[in-house]
């Protein structure tokens, strides 16, 4: 059931986009021998135990609803097809599965299959490059589920798919614990209606994307829920992509993608987790809403690093590093060559709470149209070329709270204008390097804001309580005062910019 598109109420409220249902029954892994039907295989052959199984032409037939224990290593495909209403379960306790068509699971029909990795057991299934097509479907994957899906237990499962997807599921997936491994030349783990996680170790290697929900048709799905485990991914498209929403409240996420890390078609929120991320496009993408909330978000490589039409700061630590923007509201490159150079748009960057950090080539925050700093703390290393900003906004750009520090090349510098809270920028009168703490210190003597650009830097904004417009503040450099200025000079400005005298104060 979705709640709300709007994103998190706040940081401690730990809000989904998204209502997540993780039954008791999908976390049951536990198992006696004695109440399954035992399939012992050997070959191309095997020994069944019980009813409900059969095996003709290498292909293991599954059709009636209960436990199912796989041992042994099989060359063929087993094919799960029970009523509409029954619940099946692949007990794999020491089994490998290999078969020279994809599908070496297929699940044509069931209510639910679940797939329960015994405790202390190493499992593997390999499908080959024959992708087989049954009723004018293609099975290009080597799990692949007409139903929901459902992966618990302890032991360990490697999937190695050398035409097409990992596990599939043309309904929910959802992995809930065990050790799982993925190979695939295509997509790693593909629900399409929904893919949940809520525990586990999952390690992703793919040509496509490593986790995807592709469901277009229905707003109330195709959507990506990562609420716990480890996932680690190296894809060669997206690293995880919603159709619909993307959302992370907790777990460990590790993504190197070649396109975007993290993408969603409408919103994406981090409430929790920590997450890092290397993208060769953009580290997270989403078309509508961004919302960062709690956890801690860190993109260490991409070409810009928070992209969406709206994007909303409230909680947690965010790091980005980018060779392009480092927070970009509206999407794609903006390679603009002034400040309000274009009309404004109905975007928006909004910062409300939280810590972020941001190293950027080309401009630090920028929007299409309005930035708000009302609360957290941000610090940004802006560009070295003259031809971008440290901020950068073709709307209304105002401080009423929080910390706000941002270096960069004086060129196209800009600043927020008062809203309640003063707002200044210095051009210095000499260009400063990187690595050394700044530190600012108001009238009274008191530090007030300080941080460590790591670019060299010849201007610097600064918005911080404790300042008082008017009044005289000092400028420090590894506790050496390079300059002195008075809060609230050059609020509110924007756009060509010269390089030192007559606008960043007196010489310390």
């Amino acid at each position: 059931m979705l709640t709300g598109t709007a994103g998190c109420a706040s940081a401690e409220s730990g809000q989904k986009l998204v209502e997540v249902e993780y039954k008791s029954a999908d976390a049951n892994s536990s198992w006696e021998a004695e109440d399954a039907v035992q399939i012992a295989f050997e070959g191309s052959s095997a020994q069944i135990t019980g009813s409900g199984a059969e095996l003709s032409g290498g292909v293991l037939t599954i059709s009636e609803e209960g436990d199912y224990l796989l041992e042994g290593a099989f060359s063929g495909r087993i094919v799960v097809d029970g009523g509409k209403s029954d619940k099946i379960r692949l007990i794999l306790n020491g089994v490998s599965i290999e078969s020279a068509d994809s599908a070496a699971i297929f699940v044509l029909q069931a209510d639910k299959a679940t797939i329960t990795l015994a405790e202390g057991a190493d499992n593997a299934i390999v499908s080959g490059g024959n992708l087989l097509v049954e009723d004018d479907e293609e099975l290009d994957a080597a799990v692949y589920s007409k139903a929901d899906l459902v992966i618990n237990g302890s032991g360990s499962l490697s999937v190695t798919s050398e035409a097409g997807h990992g596990i599939l599921s043309k309904d929910d997936l959802r992995i809930i614990s065990g050790s799982i491994q993925v190979n695939a030349a295509e997509d790693g783990l593909r629900g399409r209606d929904a893919f949940m996680m809520t525990g586990g170790s999952v390690q992703v290697v793919s040509g496509g994307d490593g986790v995807k929900s592709n469901n277009d048709e229905d707003a109330e799905r195709g959507y990506v829920s990562i609420d716990g485990g480890e996932l680690n991914i190296t894809s060669g498209e997206d690293g995880v992509q919603a159709e619909t929403i993307l959302q992370i409240t907790g777990g460990n996420v590790a993504v190197d993608a070649k396109d975007d890390a993290l993408n969603a078609t409408t919103d994406l929120m981090v409430s929790g987790g920590s997450i890092v991320l290397r993208a060769g496009d953009d580290g997270v993408h989403a078309d509508e809403t961004l919302t960062v909330c709690g956890g801690s978000l860190t993109v260490e490589n991409s070409n810009e690093g928070l992209e969406a039409a709206d994007i909303l700061i409230s909680g947690g630590e965010t790091h980005v590093t980018a060779n392009d923007d480092g927070l970009n509201a509206a999407g794609g490159n903006d390679d603009s060559a002034g400040w309000g150079m274009f009309a404004a748009g109905d975007y928006e960057i909004r910062v409300t709470g939280g810590t972020l950090y941001v190293d950027a080539g080309g401009d630090g925050i920028d929007s299409n149209g309005a930035i708000f700093f009302e609360g957290g703390k941000v610090y940004v290393s802006g560009p070295v070329n003259r031809g971008n900003g440290a901020l950068d906004a073709n709307g209304q750009m105002t401080a009423s709270g929080g910390v706000l520090l941002a270096t960069g090349a004086a060129g196209m510098a800009a600043a927020p204008s008062s809203n309640g809270q003063a707002s200044s920028m210095v051009f210095m009168n000499g260009a400063q390097q990187g690595g050394k703490t700044v530190r600012i210190v108001n009238a009274a003597g008191e530090e007030v804001a300080s941080f460590t650009p790591v670019k060299p830097w010849e201007c610097i904004v600064i918005s911080a309580p404790g300042l008082t417009e008017g009044e005289s503040m000092s400028i420090y450099v590894d506790n050496e005062l390079v300059q002195t200025a008075t809060v609230g000079e050059n609020a509110g400005s924007g756009g060509m910019h010269g390089f030192g005298g007559g606008r960043g104060g007196k010489r310390g």
